[in-house]
Order: structure tokens, then C-alpha cells, then sequence
């Protein structure tokens, strides 16, 4: 990344080298500005192009580049391609941007990049101009777009019409099931309320039969006191009324439910009528005494009760039984494990595993961040690498030059560029391109654990 620093562009790690003319189009470089200039100026409301020009032959040329912002910086990505590339040998470039208005502009200082000779075969690029090669490409693409939208736009517009027409046909396949189930519902209603009916008419049939026999019976009083509880029983057997709308229960323990409750419906597979209630309000036989106070053999208790009575009961023995067991809690045990090294599917962690694996995260917290400013000596003449350890370093984590409260990995010391980078878990290295006249100690910021 080339840093642009007070319309400075200030290359590291030989971006300044940009390839060479058997390239095309496979080479890059990023330019960084800060958003905010040194005179207040929001740079990211500018377009930005790059000038060139070639120190062979002076003549000029200019590239698009491509911005991208976020809240501190504004990036520009130029794609060097094979114009660019094509004349071996230093090359003069600046940046440049200005607002839609032309109004704002804005320069950077000019710095040198180059292109290096190869002995790969040489294909002569198209074009001669890279910025108007670079309009042409955008305008051809912009076009290839606006086709490929259209026809998408007239394929989804066939697509919306089929699914329309899918849509209706399923809506009236919907409504014609809908009608058909709704007259097969009020059929099994005629039906089941005919039987009813007929119940009830058997029911006072019953109660007047026994009402003629109490009045001629010897005892007069105890026939009559026998035929009202025979019509009792009678109607409580077969009671229904059409207007009800719950499961209720008669005198004998017995159900009985309305035609109109939503807990009637019609099997779709076997087209038989069947009852939903609730658990409570289901009758059931309990045979092996779960609710019996004390303990029947099994399949030998005649207990009547409600479904809801047997599921709690069934529920309490889980809780209070099963689970507390040490039976059942030995055998979980076996598969817990204490260790943080067991993969075998099935298993899982014993809670103890949890309080070593805080003490390892807390290991691994305590370690703070230290700075420290090193001092670098480069001696005359000497080569373009100089390293040194840094001691009681576990992990250095970054080094960069300070100026002005600011941080950088590359600079420039009399006239010559240097930058510095991390080589190792407890080493740094500056390297500086030339070399100087005489030693200098150069101060460096170095991050470490």
C-alpha cells in the first residue's frame, strides 16, 4: 500500500517497482490519503485519476482509478495494465482529483515508479492512450448490462404471468376441496345429530315405561322413587343438547359432546368421525393402580379416572424417582468426561472441565502489551538489511518509525527511503535502499508480549 502522506506518496516492500512490459492487467497498487487533508478538504467528494509520464520518451498518459472510503481514509486502486507497462524505464506520477463541478481540485507531489526489462517474449499492447482504453471497456460493459437487464426484465415478466396463471388455478382447485369438505362435514352432522335424537326419544320412551310401572305397583312410593332414578339415568345416558357448545360429562361419568364443537372432525384417510378433548376430560380405566393410594397388582385394579390424573402421576415417578435413582445417575456418569481431549461422539463434558478451561483463558489474558523505543544503528556502507533482537520479546507484534504522533513502517532519512518490518517472534529489521555517509542510530517504536 502506498501511503500518501501531506501530497507525499511514500512507497514500501519496492512498490515502487511495478513490473514489466510482459504484464497485463495482473498488477496492482493501493494509494491511502487520509479523508481529511492537512487544509480541512474531505477528499472522498472527489473522482481521482492518475498522471504518468514516461522519463524515456516524456511523453504523457492518465489512468482511471477506482475509490473506495470508510470514516478515516479514501483508497485508490489503480490496475496497471499493459500501456502503462509497456515502456521499460522510470516513470514520473502524481496523483489528481476535483469535484463534479470542477470546482475543488487537488494534487499530490510527484514521485518516481519503474519498469524492469524481462527476456519473456513481448506481445505489443492495443491503444495508446490507458484512461481513454479504460472509458471504452466501462462503456462497452455498461451497455452489455443494460442488454442482459432487459432481458431479464422481459424472461421474469414471462414468469410472473405463469405463476398468476398457476395461482388462479390453484386458488380455484382450493375453493372447490374447501366446498366439497364443508358438505361432507354437515352430512356426518345430519347424521350423528339423527342418532342423538333417536337416543333421547329411547331415553324418555324409558322413563314414561317406568313411570306407568311405579303406578301399579304395590308400594306406590318406592316405584315411583325407582322410576325417577331410572329416568335419571336415562336421560343423563343420552342427554344432548344441539346448542351446546362443550364436552360435557352425565351422572354416571359417562361423555357425551356437541355436533357443532370444533372437536368433531372427519378423518381425511379413513372418512371416519372422531372426538378431540383435552386430557382431563377423557375417562379411562386405570388397570395397573398408578392413582391408587396404596400399591394392586398389576393389570388387576378396576379404578375409573381421567387420562390427565394418570399422566401426572407418570410424571411425578420421572422427576422424583427415575432421575434421583443412583442407579441412573451412575450409569450418566459414564458418559461424562474430564478431559478436554475426548472426541468419540456421545459424550460430554463433566462441569469440572469448565473451571480449567477459565484458568487457561485467564493464563492467557494476563499478558499485557509492552512498548519500548529501540535504537537501530546502521553503520556506513553497510548492507540494506539490519536486524536486531529484541530481548525478553515472547511475540513482537508490530514496529513502525514515530513522527508527529503518528505511525509509520516507511520513511525518508537523508534522502534515502527506509522501512522497517517484523522478522521474527522476538525480531525486527530495517532496511534502507543506498547507504548513508556515515553511522546513524534510527529510533524505532516496537509492540510486544
Amino acid at each position: 500500500m502506498i501511503i500518501v502522506k501531506n501530497r507525499q506518496l511514500m512507497f514500501s516492500n519496492r512498490e515502487d517497482y511495478l513490473g514489466t512490459p510482459y504484464d497485463r492487467d495482473s498488477t496492482n497498487r493501493v494509494f491511502r490519503l487520509d479523508r481529511i487533508n492537512e487544509d480541512g478538504t474531505d477528499l472522498a467528494k472527489l473522482d481521482f485519476n492518475l498522471d504518468m509520464q514516461y522519463m524515456t520518451d516524456l511523453s504523457t498518459d492518465s489512468a482511471l482509478l477506482e475509490k473506495s472510503v470508510d470514516n478515516r481514509y479514501v483508497y485508490l486502486t489503480w490496475l496497471i495494465s499493459d500501456i502503462t507497462a509497456s515502456k521499460v524505464g522510470a516513470i514520473k506520477i502524481n496523483l489528481r482529483g476535483k469535484d463534479a463541478s470542477g470546482l475543488i481540485k487537488w494534487s499530490s507531489y510527484q514521485n518516481v515508479v519503474y519498469i524492469e526489462t524481462t527476456g519473456s517474449p513481448i506481445t505489443p499492447p492495443e491503444g495508446t492512450f490507458t484512461e481513454l482504453e479504460q472509458y471504452e471497456a466501462q462503456l462497452e460493459q455498461w451497455n452489455t448490462n443494460l442488454s442482459l437487464s432487459e432481458e431479464q426484465r422481459v424472461s421474469n415478466e414471462s414468469e410472473r404471468i405463469e405463476n398468476e396463471k398457476e395461482r388462479q388455478a390453484a386458488e380455484e382447485l382450493r375453493q372447490q376441496q374447501f366446498d366439497q369438505s364443508m358438505n361432507e362435514f354437515d352430512e356426518d352432522r345430519e347424521e350423528l345429530q339423527g342418532y342423538v335424537e333417536d337416543a333421547a326419544g329411547s331415553a324418555s320412551s324409558a322413563a314414561d315405561s317406568a313411570g306407568a310401572a311405579a303406578d301399579s305397583a304395590s308400594d306406590a312410593e318406592e316405584a315411583k322413587n325407582a322410576a325417577e332414578i331410572a329416568k335419571n339415568q336415562a336421560e343423563g345416558a343420552a342427554v344432548s343438547k344441539i346448542d351446546d357448545t362443550t364436552i360435557k360429562r352425565n351422572t354416571s361419568g359417562e361423555m357425551y359432546v356437541n355436533l357443532d364443537n370444533e372437536t368433531i372432525g372427519k378423518d381425511e384417510e379413513t372418512g371416519a368421525v372422531k372426538l378431540l378433548a383435552e386430557a382431563d376430560a377423557i375417562g379411562a380405566v386405570d388397570k395397573y393402580g398408578l392413582t391408587d393410594e396404596t400399591p394392586t397388582p398389576a393389570g388387576t385394579s378396576t379404578k375409573k379416572t381421567f387420562i390427565q390424573n394418570i399422566l401426572d402421576k407418570i410424571g411425578n415417578m420421572l422427576v422424583n424417582t427415575v432421575v434421583t435413582n443412583p442407579n441412573f445417575q451412575s450409569k450418566l456418569m459414564e458418559f461424562l468426561v474430564n478431559n478436554a481431549a475426548t472426541n468419540v461422539q456421545g459424550f460430554g463434558l463433566d462441569a469440572r472441565m469448565g473451571k480449567t478451561f477459565q484458568d487457561q483463558i485467564d493464563q492467557l489474558n494476563s499478558g499485557q502489551i509492552k512498548n519500548r523505543v529501540v535504537s537501530i544503528e546502521i553503520t556506513a556502507q553497510s548492507e540494506s538489511a539490519t536486524g536486531t533482537l529484541i530481548s525478553g520479546a515472547l511475540k513482537v507484534i508490530s514496529v513502525a518509525f514515530c513522527y508527529n504522533n503518528d505511525f509509520y513502517y516507511a520513511t525518508m532519512v537523508d534522502g534515502l527511503f527506509l522501512y522497517c518490518t517484523v522478522t521474527g517472534d522476538n525480531e525486527v529489521t530495517l532496511l534502507h535502499r543506498g547507504t548513508f555517509k556515515e553511522n546513524r542510530n534510527i529510533a524505532l517504536i516496537v509492540s510486544y508480549i
